[in-house]
């Protein structure tokens, strides 16, 4: 999946916080993405059977449109973390089964969890005439809101999962104070990116709890900063952000260098470019006014239809 390079810390700078504190919320936080935990609804069904017509790289691909079209209407990223989440939870439901068996049914699903997200989470909303124009008038407006009343009513409402982005910025705080705020900021970053990347990937995205995705995305970041590896280790055992603090078992650590090695293999298959910490700059100066998007004179390309995205 092909994700532009976000510059996550000129929008929402890092700041240091009392660790005691960070680490009360970091718990809460642990608490109630358990509650958002989703199964392994692909290979649960029989894999023979013709009520399973997605798979994997249907599901990336979704989340690649998802990703483009909050980009062009300049919202934010975790606004597809949360409608990815309500997606795959939503297919392991009754209700839900029959949008696993029909790919028109299951791109319907994801437009529908990506605009009720939107309504829900960001400060504007995303039009329903704006958004079966953007798919080209593949779905209606009825077919639309049937899908959100189906989804909602599934998930009992329960549409506000906590994101990697949101863990990250706790993690932040237990770097070593000795860490300039440029150095922060750029981990931030780049871990950010590396969670929004990891969201395509099914396994990371839908079998990882976010905690487990932030923390890899965490110490990849500070293995590819040369400013912050003098100061930490990417070592497991050595991070200042041991496991031991953040409650992390054996076989936890083992999802982590799991997500580590993907993650590693996704940032190398994105080719950043050796001076990209300047772009971060570049990017932070041009931050436009909030959303922007939704005034564009111009609709988006007809490459941007999800029906498009999904078939490529």
């Amino acid at each position: 999946m092909k994700l532009q390079f976000e510059c996550m810390s000129a929008k929402d700078a890092v700041w240091i916080h009392d660790t005691d504190e960070c680490m009360e919320v970091i718990k809460a936080m642990k608490r109630q993405e358990m509650k958002y935990s989703c199964c392994d609804y692909l290979n649960q069904a029989d894999p023979t059977s013709a009520s399973v017509a997605i798979n994997e790289e249907c599901r990336s691909r979704m989340c690649e449109w998802c990703y483009q079209t909050v980009d062009y209407f300049s919202l934010s990223r975790s606004s597809v973390h949360i409608a990815m989440s309500c997606l795959d939870r939503f297919l392991t439901t009754p209700r839900g089964k029959k949008y696993i068996s029909n790919r028109s049914l299951y791109q319907l699903a994801c437009i529908a969890c990506l605009y009720v997200t939107i309504k829900v989470h960001e400060p504007v909303e995303l039009g329903l005439s704006v958004l079966v124009e953007l798919c080209r008038g593949a779905y209606s407006t009825k077919q639309i809101l049937e899908a959100e009343q189906s989804i909602l009513s599934a998930l009992d409402w329960a549409i506000n999962p906590p994101s990697p982005k949101a863990f990250i910025h706790q993690y932040i705080t237990f770097l070593p104070k000795t860490i300039s705020q440029e150095t922060r900021n750029q981990i931030l970053d780049l871990a950010c990116y590396q969670a929004d990347l990891a969201l395509s990937d099914y396994k990371l995205g839908v079998l990882f709890s976010p905690s487990k995705v932030a923390f890899a995305s965490i110490l990849n970041a500070i293995a590819y900063i040369p400013s912050s590896s003098q100061f930490l280790s990417t070592d497991l055992d050595e991070i200042d952000l041991s496991l031991e603090m953040l409650d992390y078992c054996e076989e936890e650590s083992e999802q982590i260098q799991y997500a580590l090695n993907v993650m590693s293999i996704q940032l190398n298959d994105t080719k950043l470019p050796a001076n990209f910490y300047r772009q971060f700059e570049r990017q932070s100066k041009r931050i436009k006014r909030s959303n922007p998007g939704l005034q564009k004179c111009t609709f988006p390309p007809r490459s941007m239809s999800p029906v498009a995205v999904f078939n490529r």
